[in-house]
């Protein structure tokens, strides 16, 4: 496969637009929002997400994904065999391989897929004004080793933000952070008081310039 890129665990990948298709060797896993897949091979078996590694763990219930715009469960495709992922809008998707130690925080809309070894837990729910109208804000905080493939709408800009250093963005507008910085929520200015998300470094920080459409 010319032009692939290859992680630690045998799983290659091939970023394409606002897709990436991916290769799963025999034993090896994806999970993914169920409406994030584009295609699979019939060699790909497809399942629900059980209650190991790639379940979404944490109180999110089906009232509160759906507010959010999230799809029902994680699906998990098993290899060996290609299969590929889009966000269903213009993004830009970044392949991030973590290692022991990383953990990252990432905003629900910019969660493509990952490896079935990645843990992802929901780092924070909570209801924030935005434009005058209240919605879900989720966002899942991926652990362990593997595989991530995130999505940021529109174009990503990335920041890298030293000790005490903060940077305030609209909620939606974050897509992702390294946990080693602290995220905070304020009620903004403005006639509407929409939410802004503050967050202080240490650490790398991604802002989108396109909100989610539909989530």
């Amino acid at each position: 496969m010319e032009d692939w890129s290859s992680t630690s665990g045998g799983i290659r990948y091939r970023v394409e637009g606002g897709g990436v298709r991916v290769a799963i060797p025999e034993g090896q896993a994806m999970v993914a929002e169920a409406d994030r897949l584009l295609y699979r091979e019939n060699s790909v078996s497809w399942s629900l997400a059980g209650s190991g590694a790639g379940r979404i763990r944490g109180w999110v219930n089906r009232v509160q994904r759906r507010a959010a715009g999230l799809a029902g469960r994680m699906s998990r495709y098993e290899g060996p065999g290609e299969v590929a992922f889009a966000a269903g809008a213009p993004v830009e998707v970044q392949a991030v391989e973590l290692v022991k130690g990383d953990n990252l925080v990432v905003a629900a809309p910019a969660f493509l897929a990952a490896a079935a070894g990645v843990q992802v837990d929901v780092a924070l729910l909570e209801k924030v004004r935005d434009e005058g109208e209240r919605r879900t804000l989720v966002m899942y905080r991926l652990t362990s080793e593997g595989l991530a493939l995130l999505a940021a709408s529109g174009d990503a800009l990335r920041m890298q933000l030293r000790p005490e250093e903060a940077v305030e963005a609209a909620t939606w507008a974050v897509a992702w952070y390294e946990a080693t910085g602290a995220y905070e929520l304020r009620l903004g200015g403005g006639r509407r008081g929409n939410h802004v998300a503050r967050i202080t470094g240490p650490a790398r920080v991604v802002v989108q310039t396109a909100r989610p459409p539909g989530r």
